[in-house]
């Protein structure tokens, strides 16, 4: 196996509590799973309660996080972590301007109106 490198995304199979207390041993389907390394630069879309931003802040990363809901916009705000911007819009709406490192985001589940987002690596 390689070993892994800062940026590359992996994916294992990930073992949900419910499904080991059904008694599964192994997950049923591969989830990707990043990298990071501190000072890179990361957009969170669809940030939410900010779990992601706040486990990518703790690895030393910039942190761009975009949330719709008012309630959760100030909750991200009072992280007041110099590495967070928070932007209160509904990602999809947000022109793409700046470059990131990575993206990382655990899409809405409720409908599939985010699936058309255009998402292209610098260069392509």
């Amino acid at each position: 196996m390689t070993e892994p490198k800062i940026g590359d995304v992996w994916r294992y199979p990930y073992l949900w509590k419910r499904e080991a207390l059904e008694g599964e041993d192994a997950g049923r389907k591969p989830r990707p799973t990043a990298l990071l390394q501190a000072g890179q630069s990361v957009l969170e879309p669809s940030a939410g309660t900010g779990n992601i931003a706040r486990a990518a802040l703790a690895k030393g990363a910039h942190v761009h996080a975009v949330e719709i809901h008012p309630d959760r916009v100030r909750a991200l705000e009072a992280l007041d972590d110099a590495n967070l911007t928070v932007t209160a819009a509904n990602f999809l709406h947000v022109p793409s301007a700046a470059e990131y490192d990575l993206i990382l985001m655990n899409p809405p589940f409720e409908g599939t109106h985010w699936m058309g987002m255009s998402i292209t690596p610098s260069g392509s």
